[in-house]
């Protein structure tokens, strides 16, 4: 049988495009099944999730007033109290004050008697114009008879009737009536002065008593104005350090109340967090609530930082524990990658970019690397910052170990190149 060329000519290039095709199809399958993926411009999520109690923000301090005994107590730490709810009873020893008061009030009845008597003298004094026992009228009577008697002493000793002794002894009578009225004036100025110096004194007394009076008499409306010790604030009852019977003394912390429908919950994150800050919003949730908060303050520790979120509520209550979730989207956008496309080792990070050549077989794909210099990351993407010059496809995974040179099937070669 004769052969046709034609017919043979075909059945070769048949067989060899078979060949081929097997050949191809043996040699892809044996090498690294990867994906690609391409540099994105976008920006890092961040994501970090913590717990904490709920405390109240707001606790109303409430401290003894007056030192005294506990008496009735009318409530117990964790009841919910009312502004104005009578807390307890004070009770104060006020014999002491009582009996100070009495003792002021007898000394304040002997000083005005003293002032009355000391009135009554000076009146007389006044009266009389002299001390005690002095008659200035009379006084002024017999000084007028001496001078009388010396006139006519004087006249009867020029005329020789009566002796230079005689007239003397006029003299003396009368300079000694007018000595006695001299010193009767100084008596009754001195003594003048005396009582009213008396009375200045007795009446700084009555004054002093008055100021000794005032811290009784403050002491008795204390012990009235403080008998009961009722809440300032409503809330919840935190603390109450009082128990019947015992002493309390001024100034000391009584109880506490948190008050009000803000309440802080605290946190702890990691010290590398730092895309946290003041004033941020999260989310707080358990399995009654889910509320925002803030961020209000943070604090850096040895172990992390601890955060402080506030929230205003009247359905939390505090001790409520709650999942805290911090999600905050970068302000800055950059060139990302995968996480999982990014590599390291001692010469720092790289990425494997997927070239296309022609090859053999036809086209065929390898790999190159590409260092590169990482920025910020969150759980998915990593920020490239420097390396990457064109938005070429960069290997995500692959079946198997590869390297740099690594000719490679590439799984969604429709998405990067034209067949």
């Amino acid at each position: 049988m004769k052969l046709n060329k034609k017919t043979v000519g075909g059945g070769f290039l048949l067989l060899l495009i078979l060949l081929i095709f097997c050949s191809k199809t043996v040699y892809t399958h044996n090498l690294p099944q990867v994906s690609a993926v391409k540099p994105t411009n976008g920006r890092l999520s961040k994501l970090e999730m913590s717990s904490g109690l709920a405390e109240w923000a707001e606790i109303e301090c409430l401290y003894v007033p007056l030192t005294g005994l506990c008496g009735e107590v009318m409530v117990k730490e964790g009841e919910i109290v009312e502004a104005g709810q009578p807390l307890l009873r004070l009770e104060f020893d006020s014999e002491e004050a009582e009996r100070r008061l009495r003792e002021i009030a007898a000394s304040r009845a002997r000083l005005q008697i003293d002032l009355q008597d000391i009135q009554l003298r000076l009146e007389r004094l006044e009266r009389s114009g002299g001390p005690e026992g002095y008659d200035a009228d009379n006084l002024a009577k017999d000084i007028d008879q001496a001078q009388t008697a010396l006139e006519d002493a004087q006249i009867l000793f020029e005329l020789g009737e009566i002796s230079q002794r005689e007239l003397t002894s006029a003299e003396e009578a009368l300079m000694n009536l007018s000595s006695k009225g001299n010193r009767a004036a100084i008596d009754y100025e001195a003594d003048v002065a005396a009582l009213r110096l008396n009375m200045q004194s007795k009446q700084l007394e009555l004054s002093n008593l008055s100021l000794q009076e005032e811290p009784y008499h403050k002491a008795l409306a204390d012990y009235e104005a403080y008998a009961l010790i009722s809440a300032p604030v409503g809330g919840e009852l935190l603390s109450l350090k009082a128990q019947k019977g015992a002493r309390l003394n001024e100034n000391a912390l009584l109880a506490e109340i948190g008050a009000g429908q803000e309440f802080t919950v605290e946190c702890s994150i990691s010290l590398d967090n730092n895309f946290v800050l003041p004033g941020d919003t999260c989310e707080l949730s358990n399995s009654a609530h889910i509320f925002k908060g803030a961020v209000s303050r943070i604090i850096p520790t040895e172990r992390g930082k601890t955060v402080t979120v506030s929230i205003t509520s009247v359905e939390v209550s505090a001790g409520e524990t709650f999942d805290i979730v911090f999600e905050k989207e970068s302000s800055t956008s950059y060139k990302l990658i995968p996480n999982g496309a990014l590599n390291q080792d001692n010469d720092g990070y790289f990425l494997y970019q997927v070239k296309r050549r022609d090859g053999m077989l036809g086209k065929e794909y390898y790999l190159e690397r590409l260092n590169v210099y990482i920025g910020d990351s969150d759980s998915k993407n990593t920020a490239i910052i420097k390396g990457i010059f064109f938005d070429e496809p960069m290997v995500l995974t692959s079946n198997k170990a590869v390297g740099a040179g690594d000719v490679i099937k590439l799984t969604n070669v429709g998405d990067f190149f034209a067949e």
